[in-house]
């Protein structure tokens, strides 16, 4: 295995950028995203948002997975219509309008409570 400096000459200069660690601020400001929004990511949703390296305390980004995980997200408009089968499954009764002109199940009438005479 080489050392750091040897891999370093082997990349032209946009790959080095591209691999260059980046802290969360800058990879927030590159994703139009905030830091807190890649904070939660992180923690509440694992495997949702970029991937990132920690060192230590720090977490970091490379900009290479930053931009193949935004590039994953694109919508082409390659959208598929899914017909969901109606024979056989059964459907709520309909609801038709009233005479108060509402869709809906029929209101309940208040009672009103009287004193005895």
């Amino acid at each position: 295995m080489g050392t750091r400096d040897e891999h370093i000459s082997a990349t032209s200069d946009g790959d080095e950028l591209l691999l260059r660690p980046v802290g969360e601020h800058e990879a927030a400001e590159l994703l139009g995203l905030s830091r807190e929004t890649l904070m939660a990511w992180r923690s509440r949703r694992p495997g949702y948002g970029p991937p990132y390296v920690k060192m230590g305390k720090s977490v970091r980004y490379r900009r290479k997975d930053l931009l193949d995980w935004m590039e994953a997200r694109v919508d082409r408009g390659e959208r598929t219509t899914v017909r969901i089968p109606t024979r056989g499954v059964a459907r709520p009764p309909a609801q038709t309008a009233g005479a108060t002109g509402r869709t809906g199940p029929t209101p309940r009438r208040k009672r009103v409570l009287t004193a005895p005479p």
